[in-house]
């Protein structure tokens, strides 16, 4: 496992607060030992779940045209047939996937391909990304923000090629996903499925 480098100001940051704060507890209450105590045990608690926020497991990864890969890790929340009004323009089968505050946070490619379409909606904090794979079907990804009022990060933009299970950026505490696939996917997931990013395959693709 490794820490993904959105982490690396917040740990660094962690990692000060912890300093000053006991350095401050041990100075003004040098004979307080059990609320120093207290305090070391809830800044290494504070410590290890910003490390594990951050955390980014290595993945083996061999692209498949022919299926629609898992974005991030979290819980299928919902799956229906609805209209794609934003660049689709079509008829879709949206998954909804819902990310915890102990999942890994890491996004990745649900397809590769190129890049047809991305938009970033400051307004909902709201990013649309669309791939068309080599087979020339389209797969739309839409990450909405969660607790923080922190933007989407991506790290893509129309006319790149990417490669299934790479990385696409990382989501805030509480954000939410929608993959809407194309007609004829025949899907491989349930409501209230766990799922892990890069790794559990939504749904097979049909030409």
């Amino acid at each position: 496992m490794t820490i993904h480098k959105e982490g690396y100001t917040p740990i660094a940051l962690c990692i000060l607060f912890i300093f000053v704060l006991n350095a401050l507890i041990q100075f003004y209450s040098p004979s307080a030992t059990a609320v120093k105590w207290i305090v070391y045990l809830l800044s290494f608690a504070f410590f290890v779940v910003t490390i594990l926020f951050f955390r980014s497991p290595a993945l083996d990864i061999v692209a498949d045209d022919t299926t629609v890969l898992c974005p991030a890790n979290g819980m299928i929340t919902a799956i229906d047939d609805v209209e794609e009004t934003e660049f689709l323009k079509s008829r879709c089968t949206r998954v909804a996937i819902a990310i915890s505050a102990t999942d890994v946070h890491v996004t990745r490619n649900a397809v590769s391909g190129a890049v047809t379409y991305f938009n970033y909606d400051s307004n909902k904090n709201q990013t649309t990304i669309a791939v068309q794979n080599n087979a020339g079907l389209t797969v739309l990804l839409r990450q909405t923000a969660g607790l923080l009022p922190q933007p989407v990060i991506t790290y893509v933009k129309t006319g790149d090629l990417v490669s299934q299970g790479a990385q696409l950026g990382f989501a805030n505490l509480g954000a939410r996903l929608e993959v809407f696939l194309p007609a004829g996917a025949v899907l491989n997931v349930d409501p209230d499925d766990k799922v892990k990013g890069g790794q559990t395959m939504l749904a097979e693709l049909r030409a």
